[in-house]
């Protein structure tokens, strides 16, 4: 036997999760709009002098990397697109700590040689 007033509270329940439930869906379809115009703003192929522009900017590396124009953000993103991984070997002796970086590139180049960089020795405890 059902208990007094159980099906107007079920009720109630239901028409919270449909009211969650629509909410959600036009959030969701909002979303959606957003991403589809964002992706159509969004040029995906380039054209022969945008093509040309980037090889030529990639035989000069140093004036991109160095242009007043480049942000830091940009450097990152060239970075992550250069390379695959960097290893870093880290040796602590007493008398010259050093760190040993060697990159690998993406299409699996590694570096010619290892660059090293003293460590700067911190203040005593």
């Amino acid at each position: 036997m059902p208990l007094p007033g159980g099906r107007p509270r079920n009720r109630l329940v239901a028409c919270g999760l449909e009211a969650d439930w629509e909410r959600t869906l036009t959030a969701l379809t909002a979303a959606q709009t957003e991403l589809d115009r964002c992706g159509a703003a969004r040029s995906t192929t380039l054209t022969d002098e945008q093509r040309a522009a980037i090889l030529a900017l990639g035989e000069d590396l140093d004036q991109v990397w160095t242009a007043p124009s480049t942000t830091d953000r940009d450097r990152q993103q060239l970075l992550r697109t250069l390379l695959d991984e960097v290893n870093i070997t880290v040796h602590r002796d007493h008398i010259a700590s050093r760190v040993d970086l060697a990159s690998v590139f993406r299409r699996g180049c590694h570096t010619p040689s290892v660059i090293s960089v003293q460590m700067r020795r911190g203040a005593p405890d």
